[in-house]
């Protein structure tokens, strides 16, 4: 699971360095990261709204 964990934060350095370098990155990039990053917390009622 570590590899896992490890390829995926792998995969999104390179994605913000490449975004980075080419003068793509924006904000709205560096929110969906933060997002990434929040813990998921499922509750009852949000599993019954599914």
């Amino acid at each position: 699971m570590r590899d896992l964990n490890k390829a995926r934060v792998d995969v999104v350095m390179q994605s913000l360095k490449l975004k980075a370098t080419t003068g793509a990155l924006t904000g709205d990039d560096l929110m969906a990261i933060e997002n990434l990053m929040q813990p998921v917390q499922l509750t009852l009622s949000k599993l019954k709204a599914k």
